[in-house]
């Protein structure tokens, strides 16, 4: 009977594992969208690597190594912090988890809007198990492709007030 409680044990840690890493990544992209940066970075591990292929308007190649590094990236989407203004939307998520559930991958497909375009690429991301959770350990984003286009607004950002969760995941 121990052989099959501990494969049942073993099973549901990587469930919850796979369930996790997914909500690192909709932390991440919801905090994108607010201007949440503290959230953002906590899905970092100290020591992480972010690479950005092809980043738009102009297709540079940035790589950053540790969370001081990859912060000076971020900082700047502290002006949307009290509204949501963004559209990090993520699709086609897939996940693997190690047997010992302490490290996990992630791939998905992403699409941003915004006033003057659209671009879309993928994410790739290793994360690791740590005592503060599931994090990123490197995060390589590879925008692929993106329009540009006059837009008129129709509608104001919304402020976070009006959010139920407060512009976070449910689980935050």
């Amino acid at each position: 009977m121990a052989v099959k409680d501990t494969f049942l044990a073993d099973r549901l840690l990587r469930l919850e594992a796979n369930f996790e890493i997914r909500e690192v990544l909709n932390t991440y992209a919801y905090g994108l969208d607010t201007g949440n940066v503290d959230a953002m970075l906590g899905c970092f591990t100290e020591d992480a690597v972010l690479d950005v292929v092809n980043f738009p308007p102009k297709g540079i190649d940035m790589h950053f190594v540790g969370i001081d590094e990859i912060s000076t990236l971020y900082e700047p989407f502290r002006a949307r912090a009290g509204a949501i203004v963004g559209g990090h939307n993520a699709t086609n998520v897939s996940v693997a988890v190690s047997d010992d559930a302490s490290l996990g991958s992630l791939t998905a497909y992403f699409i941003t809007t915004r006033a003057g375009g659209i671009q879309g690429g993928r994410y790739e991301a290793e994360l690791r198990n740590t005592t503060d959770g599931w994090k990123y350990a490197k995060l390589n984003i590879i925008s692929s492709w993106g329009w540009s286009a006059e837009t008129q607004p129709l509608s104001e950002a919304v402020p976070l007030v009006r959010s139920w969760f407060g512009g976070l995941t449910p689980n935050a």
